[in-house]
């Protein structure tokens, strides 16, 4: 079973977008609206992350916040910020990775 990435974005056109990418190439995909849909999600289904993928500006819940959450209970899960403003910062991701982004890139 390939890894199941988490996908966390109030961007309808980016869920579909990242969530087509990366299950073409094999990964199995999950998505939500936003951070607490996206966090609520991942504690209901208590499954194996390997990977979030996580808007930083996102409405109830931002990435930050999303991101800091998933860093406290899930220690081993790598996390991929991305965002439209260059100077955002999320300090417990992994990587950043700025909007737009083309496949290749992601």
């Amino acid at each position: 079973m390939q890894p199941l990435i988490h996908i966390a974005d109030d961007e309808l056109i980016i869920r579909k977008f990242v969530s087509k990418t990366l299950s073409s190439a094999g990964y199995w995909t999950l998505e939500a609206e936003g951070g607490l849909a996206a966090y609520e999600l991942i504690r209901e289904l208590n499954t194996d992350l390997k990977l979030a993928i996580v808007d930083i500006r996102m409405p109830r819940m931002n990435g930050v916040e999303l991101t800091e959450r998933l860093r406290t209970e899930y220690p081993d899960i790598k996390i991929l910020c991305i965002s439209g403003y260059s100077n955002e910062q999320c300090p417990k991701a992994h990587c950043f990775l700025a909007k737009p982004f083309g496949a290749k890139a992601l």
